[in-house]
């Protein structure tokens, strides 16, 4: 039985990964004035941030419709017996009920909310295709991506709170003292929703050393057979030197990613966090 592991575009795996394991992605619909783009497909982060520097607004992102993934999920059940879909997390959009009605006229058709965004979607993907891989049925797959999913650890750090303000999740009183305090806060994923967990005060790769520590001295536990880095630009920061010291934290494998427009949206640029699964 051939099972196709698939997935929104917001699991900000890297472009080899999901062609070495043939994941096909759902694109996001980013939509600048009066033009839409696919997301990672033919619109990038880089673009989303010139587009806030001369327009002063953020773009609008969309869930495709229902009607988009019955396609979406057809055209893969030409060569496939069962397709898992895992899917942007239901609190943060409407891919997960959009694709969940698409998959109701399909018996074989199955579809996980992730619970999560960026590279922590990425991981409950992961853990789905290392099961299919390794022979899984779909009621196994699917239960080991549910015991999965409530150990992603997922959390960023922002270099900015403009995209934040614009989005309206934070007050221009707090944007203003975050920006002359040299506030650096960090973002968690906690039961589907974005919380504020930390903030740091300081030089930014100072302020994002001491967050990736902060966070894995906060769970000594965790899984060190793969990390993600993923960030939404890097011209500021020292990746180099963040990769390094989650190397000497003993994790065998670090992928770096970058984020997609939809995340990218919302975080801004030189945002970076590491996402990893606990036990």
């Amino acid at each position: 039985m051939r099972i196709v592991i698939s997935s929104d575009s917001t699991c900000d795996l890297p472009v080899q990964y999901l062609k070495e394991h043939n994941i096909p992605t759902m694109p996001l619909i980013v939509t600048l004035d009066t033009n839409s783009y696919q997301d990672n497909l033919d619109i990038f982060s880089d673009r989303i941030f010139v587009y806030v520097d001369e327009k002063g607004i953020l773009p609008s992102t969309a869930a495709r419709a229902p009607e988009e993934y019955g396609l979406f999920f057809d055209n893969i059940l030409k060569d496939a017996d069962a397709v898992i879909h895992i899917s942007l997390c239901a609190e943060i959009s409407s891919s997960f009920p959009n694709a969940s009605l698409a998959s109701k006229d399909r018996d074989n058709v199955h579809v996980i909310d992730s619970r999560n965004l960026s590279s922590g979607h990425g991981l409950v993907v992961m853990t789905a295709v290392e099961l299919a891989e390794s022979g899984k049925s779909v009621e196994e797959i699917i239960q080991g991506v549910n015991v999965v999913i409530p150990k992603v650890r997922t959390s960023f750090i922002l270099n900015t709170l403009k995209y934040m303000y614009k989005g309206g999740r934070c007050t221009a009183l707090q944007m203003i003292g975050a920006t002359v305090l040299m506030l650096k806060p960090s973002i968690s994923m906690t039961e589907g929703k974005m919380t504020s967990s930390k903030r740091y005060m300081g030089r930014l790769n100072e302020c994002v050393a001491k967050y990736i520590n902060d966070t894995l001295n906060a769970h000594p536990n965790c899984k060190k057979d793969k990390i993600f880095l993923t960030y939404s630009s890097t011209d500021l920061l020292n990746v180099a030197r963040f990769e390094q010291i989650l190397k000497d934290r003993g994790f065998d494998t670090i992928y770096q990613s970058m984020s997609g427009c939809t995340i990218s949206s919302h975080c801004g640029p030189n945002c970076i966090g590491i996402l990893f699964i606990d036990e």
